[in-house]
């Protein structure tokens, strides 16, 4: 899947020999080392026969044949283009979302483990508490104000 989207996507613009497209893939280095000349004319000729690229011959060139093959992408072949290019790029976002998931499933595993949660509640529960103590003894202090008050205005 990977070799044809590589080879329609390098005919998506305009039409290159055989001899250019493998001249383009060797030069990525290892990213494409499995895909040598034998393999390549292979492909190309499988993606004809299939309808995504048209083969025509151009005369003048050097070797036995005297002429060279120029390949071109089709309609049909442009379109397959965009769709391996979508079936690629939505399973690799699916492959991130999955890994960005896991990562937070072990991340909520290890807080767990750890008592993270439980310390958290605690200090929630502890702070809500002290909050609620405080408020209570600022309302006892302030009733204690007023009956004072009461008791000094009837004096």
């Amino acid at each position: 899947m990977h070799k044809g989207l590589l080879i329609l996507g390098l005919l998506h613009n305009h039409p290159l020999s055989g001899y250019d497209l493998h001249r383009i893939v060797r030069a990525h280095g290892e990213l494409y080392t499995d895909l040598k000349k034998a393999n390549l004319y292979y492909l190309l000729d499988r993606l004809a026969k299939d309808g995504y690229v048209k083969v025509r011959a151009e005369p003048g060139a050097r070797g036995p044949r005297g002429e060279r093959l120029v390949y071109s992408s089709t309609k049909k072949g442009r379109e397959r283009f965009i769709e391996l290019l979508y079936e690629i790029l939505r399973n690799h976002l699916l492959c991130l979302i999955d890994a960005e998931l896991q990562w937070i499933d072990r991340s909520l595993a290890h807080l767990r483990t750890v008592g993270w949660a439980r310390k958290r509640r605690g200090n929630v529960r502890r702070e809500a508490t002290e909050s609620h103590d405080t408020a209570e003894n600022n309302q006892g202090a302030t009733s204690r104000k007023i009956k004072i008050r009461k008791a000094n205005s009837s004096k």
